[in-house]
């Protein structure tokens, strides 16, 4: 990966993260030791532009506008990590697809 990465990288490190047990939660923070698809997203973005780029990507991918959709999708009840780490990834490769950059 050389210079910034794209936002398909950023969705599939975080469903790389997130699929680690102990990582992804509902309701919880980074401060609890879990994520949910937003905040890890948050976490590997380290660029404030292609942070959000990739928030919005994601959120619109899950029928979302912004990352308050995002909390309420991941948050919904019998949402399970499976399904968000298949999502991030299904995200990441539509990224890729659509050569989606910073």
């Amino acid at each position: 990966m050389g210079g910034t990465p794209s936002v398909a990288e950023v969705l599939e490190q975080a469903a790389d993260r997130l699929s680690k047990p102990g990582q992804w939660g509902q309701g919880s923070g980074p401060c609890k030791g879990q994520h949910c698809a937003d905040t890890m997203i948050y976490t590997v973005a380290y660029d404030r532009e292609l942070r959000e780029k990739s928030r919005k990507f994601f959120a619109k991918h899950i029928g979302g506008a912004t990352h308050f959709d995002t909390y309420r999708w991941n948050d919904a009840k019998g949402r399970t990590q499976e399904e968000v780490v298949a999502k991030l990834r299904e995200a990441a490769d539509l990224a890729r697809a659509e050569q989606v950059q910073a």
